[in-house]
């Protein structure tokens, strides 16, 4: 999963944030506001809260070697989302990617 920030920027601020299918491609992480069209909201394991409010991009997956990855912070504590959260991730990327093609169809 891609995680983005929006560059710290205030979602509705954000002038990307504007576009519905935008939206619709990102699913925000707890302690920001639920999603305004789905309502959505993912969590954390354990509570945690990242540095910035963060949103989980369901439009593109990566696989990438664990040595590819680093700590996210010197705590080097394991930031993972909840199991409920994990399920709304692959329920949100199966509607967005239908969403697409069906646009792409309309065309």
């Amino acid at each position: 999963m891609q995680l983005t920030s929006f560059g710290g920027a205030i979602r509705e601020d954000n002038f990307r944030w504007r576009n519905q299918l935008v939206r619709a491609a990102h699913v925000p992480i707890w302690p920001c506001d639920p999603h305004p069209d789905t309502d959505l909201l993912l969590f954390l394991r354990n509570g945690t809260e990242l540095r910035k409010n963060s949103y989980v991009k369901t439009d593109q997956m990566f696989e990438v070697s664990w040595e590819m990855l680093g700590a996210y912070d010197e705590t080097e504590r394991e930031i993972m989302l909840t199991h409920d959260s994990l399920e709304v991730v692959e329920d949100a990327m199966k509607t967005w990617k239908k969403d697409r093609d069906e646009e792409k169809e309309s065309r």
